[in-house]
C-alpha cells in the first residue's frame, strides 16, 4: 500500500502526511505568574511555576485520535513573558513506534497573588509575639508569609498573612520548649462570618539544657527541653520527663556553665576529695 498524499509507500496515510493535516498539539495554557514564583491557571493559584510545567505539557497534548502517545520528553526554558516548550512525543501510530520532536510556547501574564497581594497592603491575620532571649531565624519563619516586622521592648513582633501558618509556628516553639500563650479578638465579619484577629505569645523559660533546678525537694538536670522537658535526678540517677508548665515555679539553683569536671582523690567516711580539672584546686 501508498500513502494516498505523498505516494510514499505506507499502510495507508504516512504519519508525516497525518500529522501535516492533523498536527500534535498544546490544548492553549495561559498563565498568569506573580514575583514570588507561584502561578495561576484556570483561576486557581499553585506552587512554584517549574514544578508543574512538565505535568502540564503532558496533560494537555492532543493527538489524532489513530496515534497514541506513549511517553514524552519534556524540557523548558522560562522567559520574561513566556515558556518555551521542547517536547519529544514517543507514540504509535499503524503498530510502529515514532519519534516527534514539537515547540510550544506558554504565554506568561505577571500579576500580584492573593499572598503578596496582602502583604502589600499590610494585612495581617496573627500577631507572633517574640519574648526570648532567642532571636528567630528565617529557618524559623518564612519571611514570605510576614506583612510587617517591628523590633519591641523585649522582643520582636512578626504579622503573619496567614492565620494557619501562625499556628504553624506556635505548634513549633512549643515543642521546642518554649511558653506559648493564643488569644484572638473579633475584628469584623467576611461573608457572612466572623474574622477574629490572633495575637501569639512565645516566650522563654528561664533555664537552659544542662541547668540544674529544685523541683518538689529534688535536684534535676535538665537533660532535654521541650513540651515534654526530660529530666535527670542527680541523687537517684533516675531520668523522667515532665510538661514544661509543670518546671515554671521550679527554682535554678545552678546553671549547667557553672558545671566542671573533677577527679576524686579520696574516699573516706568522714570525706570526699576533689581535684578541680579546670585550676586543680582541692576541695
Amino acid at each position: 500500500m501508498f500513502c494516498p498524499k505523498c505516494g510514499k509507500r505506507s499502510g495507508g496515510l504516512c504519519l508525516g502526511c497525518l500529522l501535516k493535516e492533523k498536527p500534535i498539539i498544546l490544548r492553549d495554557i495561559r498563565l498568569d505568574v506573580c514575583a514570588c514564583g507561584r502561578y495561576r491557571f484556570k483561576e486557581s493559584w499553585g506552587g512554584k511555576l517549574g514544578d508543574e510545567i512538565s505535568a502540564m505539557v503532558e496533560k494537555n497534548l492532543v493527538a489524532p485520535h489513530n496515534i497514541e502517545i506513549t511517553d514524552t520528553e519534556v524540557e523548558y526554558e522560562i522567559k520574561q513573558d513566556k515558556i518555551l516548550v521542547h517536547v519529544e512525543v514517543h507514540g504509535v501510530y499503524n503498530t510502529k513506534k515514532f519519534k516527534k520532536k514539537k515547540e510550544f510556547q506558554i504565554p506568561l501574564k505577571k500579576t500580584s497573588c492573593p499572598l503578596c497581594s496582602k502583604i502589600s497592603g499590610g494585612y495581617y491575620e496573627t500577631i507572633v509575639q517574640f519574648r526570648t532571649k532567642y532571636k528567630p531565624t528565617p529557618k524559623d519563619i518564612n519571611i514570605k508569609m510576614v506583612s510587617r516586622m517591628e523590633n519591641v521592648r523585649g522582643g520582636v513582633d512578626f504579622y503573619i498573612v496567614d492565620g494557619k501558618y501562625g499556628r504553624q509556628i506556635k505548634k513549633k516553639f512549643k515543642e521546642r520548649g518554649f511558653y506559648v500563650k493564643e488569644s484572638s479578638k473579633l475584628i469584623g465579619k467576611k461573608n457572612g462570618r466572623n474574622v477574629y484577629q490572633t495575637s501569639i505569645s512565645i516566650k522563654e523559660p528561664d533555664f537552659s539544657e544542662g541547668d540544674f533546678m529544685i523541683h518538689r525537694n529534688r535536684i534535676l538536670r535538665i537533660l532535654k527541653r521541650g513540651y515534654k522537658t526530660r529530666l535527670l535526678d542527680i541523687v537517684t540517677g533516675k531520668h523522667s520527663t515532665l510538661p514544661l508548665r509543670n518546671l515554671s515555679e521550679s527554682e535554678i539553683v545552678a546553671r549547667g556553665s557553672d558545671a566542671r569536671a573533677g577527679i576524686v582523690i579520696a574516699v573516706t567516711p568522714d570525706e570526699v576529695q576533689v581535684m578541680d580539672l579546670k585550676n586543680n584546686k582541692m576541695y
